[in-house]
């Protein structure tokens, strides 16, 4: 399912969350939060969004 989410700057980021591995902010005073679509490293891609885990979830549960 594609989520629209944001980058720092505000700039829309279209995301197929149906291919994101998992999701997290590292530490808590972190300003981004990575997505993971496959492997962490050099096998896979990260994207930095501004949404929380917490909104990332509200948006993937409104949507169904």
């Amino acid at each position: 399912m594609w989520v629209e989410l944001h980058d720092t700057d505000g700039r829309n980021i279209f995301v197929n969350m149906d291919n994101a591995t998992d999701f997290r902010r590292w530490n808590p005073d972190d300003k981004q939060t990575h997505i993971a679509l496959g492997a962490f490293g050099d096998k896979g891609r990260v994207i930095l969004v501004a949404e929380t885990p917490e909104e990332i979830i509200s948006l993937i549960s409104a949507k169904r």
